[in-house]
């Protein structure tokens, strides 16, 4: 479920996307879309007092785009501007960004053999209209050997990602199956957005929605 806030004042004005983040796989992803889009980085506090997960995701990701929105975007005419978290869950324990490889070392043992979830919500604002929405897919890992996991902490994956691993690249070689958006998982869910995306900007077309430049 999306829930949108506001209402547009556009009439035949272009929009000018910008991704709240300096993400290389959102960027990567967001690409996917045909859409042209900007990049600001958003360096606001990462903190939120709710607890369950889709709250949280789409709590952090209002904080990016609302910091980029209202401190950053002066010289766009009309932006709107996506903001992303993501999340890894097991058995309701939120798992961030290791600070460490012993600590990356612990999560993804603690993932090991077993099933988790994966959490990405999404903030879209503009000046006039908001609009927030999440997707949750389900990851199960296989075993993995300790000459395994060993392999996979030297590459250094996982130190800047959720949950400790990234499932477009090495740890493939451990993931057993993926329900649902395969996208989110890697941060960011395409096809929901492009949906999300055509609800934000009717009776218009996304295409016809969003110019190139600022």
């Amino acid at each position: 479920m999306s829930i949108i806030y506001g209402f547009s004042k556009m009439d035949d004005q272009l929009y000018q996307l910008v991704l709240a983040s300096s993400s290389p796989r959102r960027k990567e992803l967001l690409a996917y879309t045909y859409l042209d889009f900007d990049i600001i980085k958003s360096d606001v506090p990462e903190h939120t007092d709710l607890i369950k997960p889709e709250e949280i995701v789409v709590d952090l990701a209002r904080l990016k785009a609302h910091d980029i929105l209202h401190h950053h975007c002066v010289d766009y005419p009309h932006p709107l501007v996506l903001g992303a978290d993501t999340i890894v869950v097991r058995d309701d324990v939120v798992l961030g960004k290791p600070v460490d490889q012993q600590e990356a070392k612990s999560i993804l043992l603690s993932l090991s053999g077993r099933k988790h979830h994966v959490y990405t919500g999404v903030y879209l604002a503009s000046r006039f209209k908001q609009m927030s929405f999440y997707e949750k897919t389900e990851v199960e890992f296989s075993h993995i050997s300790q000459d395994l996991l060993e392999r996979y902490l030297a590459t250094g994956e996982s130190m800047d990602k959720a949950g400790a691993y990234g499932i477009q690249s090495y740890s493939l070689g451990f993931v057993k199956g993926v329900q649902g958006s395969y996208s989110n998982v890697v941060g960011l869910p395409v096809c929901r957005l492009m949906q999300e995306l055509e609800s934000f900007v009717a009776p218009k077309g996304i295409y016809e929605s969003f110019s190139s430049h600022k």
